[in-house]
C-alpha cells in the first residue's frame, strides 16, 4: 500500500460521507494525499470505483484545487466523483491521481470481481 492512500472498502450505505442518492450503490474509495508539499498526508481527493446505470464497474476521482487554498470535503468529493460516474468529464486525470490508478484498478477488479480490462476510467481530453 502506498503511503498516500488511505483505503475505505465499504458499500455505500456504511460509509458515512456517501451522499444520500448513493446509497444503494456499492462503492470503495481511496483517498489521494500528497507525499510531499504544504498538504502533506492531508486528504485532497478521491478515487472512487463503483457501477454505473449498465452495471459496469466504473473508476471516477475528485480532487482539490490546493493552488487555490480550497479546503478538501470529503462529502463533496465523492458526492462529484459519483457523479462523474454517470455524466462523465472533459478534465484530464491529474498527475497525483494516475499515479494511484493501476493499484486502485486492480483493487477494484478484485473487489467487484472483474477482470482489469472491463473497468472504465472517467477522463477527458482536458479541455474543459
Amino acid at each position: 500500500m502506498n503511503d498516500n492512500t488511505s483505503n475505505a472498502a465499504l458499500t455505500a450505505p456504511q460509509h458515512p460521507n456517501v451522499p444520500a442518492d448513493a446509497k444503494s450503490k456499492p462503492i470503495i474509495l481511496s483517498y489521494v494525499r500528497p507525499n510531499r508539499g504544504k498538504h502533506r498526508n492531508e486528504p485532497i481527493g478521491v478515487l472512487l470505483a463503483s457501477t454505473n446505470d449498465d452495471n459496469k464497474v466504473v473508476i471516477s476521482w475528485s480532487l482539490t484545487n490546493i493552488k487555490a487554498n480550497d479546503r478538501f470535503d470529503k462529502e463533496k468529493g465523492i458526492s462529484m466523483a459519483l457523479g462523474r460516474i454517470d455524466t462523465g468529464t472533459n478534465a484530464a486525470i491529474p498527475h497525483l491521481v494516475r499515479k494511484m490508478l493501476p493499484q486502485f484498478i486492480h483493487r477494484s477488479s478484485r473487489y467487484f470481481k472483474v477482470d482489469n480490462r472491463d473497468i472504465i476510467i472517467v477522463s477527458g481530453t482536458g479541455r474543459e
